[in-house]
Parts: C-alpha cells; structure tokens; sequence
C-alpha cells in the first residue's frame, strides 16, 4: 500500500515520462543546406582563378541572396570545399583557413526567425587539404556532410538530421556524386542562384519552425 507521498512520485515520474516522450517524439528536425564554395559561392579575382589569399575572393551577389533567404527560412547553412592546393604545395593550411574566414565574412548577415540579423551566413565550414581519393573527406566522398550534420546538431545541442531535409548545391559532377553517396538530393549552383526550383524547398522549413513553437508554448517557454 501506497502513502501519499509515493503517489505523488508515482504521479511526478508519469508526467516526466509523459514529457519526455513529446519531446523526443516532436524534435525538430533541422533543415541543412550544404554549398559547395569555389563556383558556386565565391569566385576568384586572380588571374590564375584559384582563391589562394583572402584578397582573391569575390562572392556571386545571387548567393548571398540566395543564402540569405534560406537562412530566413530556417535552414543551417554549411559551406564544404576541396582544397586539394595544400596537399600539391600550393598554398599552406593557414592560407586555405584564411581563404574560408574571409568567404564567411563577406557573407551578409541574415535575418533570423524573429526577424532579427543573425552574426554569421554560415553556420559552418568545412575545408578538406587531402588529395587522395580515398580519403573519407574529400568529395566526392561524402565525409564533409556527415561531419557538418553532426557539427550543427552539436553546436545547437538539439534537433535531428533526416536526410530527406538536406540539399547539396554545386557546379561539379564531383559535388553532385558526393549528395549522391551521402543519400541527399543536389542542386546545380546556377539553377539554385537563380533561384530555379528553391521554392519547395524553402517551405520544408515552415512545419519545422511550428512545430517547435507549438512546443515552446507547450512546454511554457513562450
């Protein structure tokens, strides 16, 4: 027999258990956009059309936009980029990494959810230096993307990543091979800058984005 106080705990751990399950069974799944960079986001002002320094890079004016309504619409945006120079000789580590926080910084800000500008277009970038083929990282092998999954559900220390919710954008039968082995759908970087076939895309974030308001009133968080 049961006094009130162990009704009470009985009562306390159904409610969590009751909870729990309707945050697990409601986490929001987060939409990731992953850019390919060289042709598709930036482009080099070096006659050698390589961005080796950071003053070698220009960014398209139609990705930024692009990005920036994206980023609007709830999407993570994560940059993955080849950079098989430092393997050859051409550049050093360093160089490469500058290269990736100049292309970071001449991104515009973009709005967030509550209409505010967010620090950063990116949400992360990845650079892989290696220039073998077997090395799990360097696309077209999918080791980029898996990492920037796990990066960005990590950083934001919530959500899940179903593949279905993921689009790799590029301007090389190298990117599109590497959404191809990584199980997610690819987008030529002309069409995406021009903004050919985004609209799908860009409402898959909508139910997301209710689903965690109706959670946070739920849950008295609002």
């Amino acid at each position: 027999m049961m006094g009130p106080m162990s009704e009470n705990l009985v009562s306390t751990r159904a409610q969590l258990a009751l909870c729990t399950s309707r945050l697990m069974a409601r986490t929001p799944r987060l939409n990731l956009l992953f850019l390919d960079l060289d042709g598709t986001v930036r482009y080099s002002t070096d006659p050698s059309g390589f961005c080796n320094r950071p003053e070698d890079v220009a960014v398209y004016p139609e990705a930024l936009a692009m990005m920036d309504r994206f980023k609007a619409a709830y999407w993570r945006i994560v940059g993955v980029s080849n950079q098989e120079g430092v393997a050859r000789g051409d550049l050093t580590w360093e160089m490469a990494v500058g290269v990736a926080r100049r292309t970071g910084r001449m991104a515009k800000p973009a709005l967030d959810l509550n209409g505010r500008r967010a620090d950063f277009m990116f949400d992360d970038i990845l650079i892989c230096p290696g220039d073998e083929e077997s090395n799990a990282f360097r696309k077209p092998n999918p080791g980029m993307l898996f990492a920037g999954m796990q990066n960005v559900i990590t950083r934001l220390k919530a959500g899940v990543v179903h593949l279905e919710d993921c689009l790799m954008v590029g301007d090389s039968d190298e990117d599109r091979e590497c959404a191809r082995r990584a199980g997610i759908a690819f987008m030529e970087a002309a069409d995406w800058r021009a903004g050919r076939g985004v609209g799908p895309w860009l409402k898959k974030a909508e139910q997301n984005l209710r689903l965690m308001r109706e959670l946070k009133k739920e849950l008295g968080l609002t």
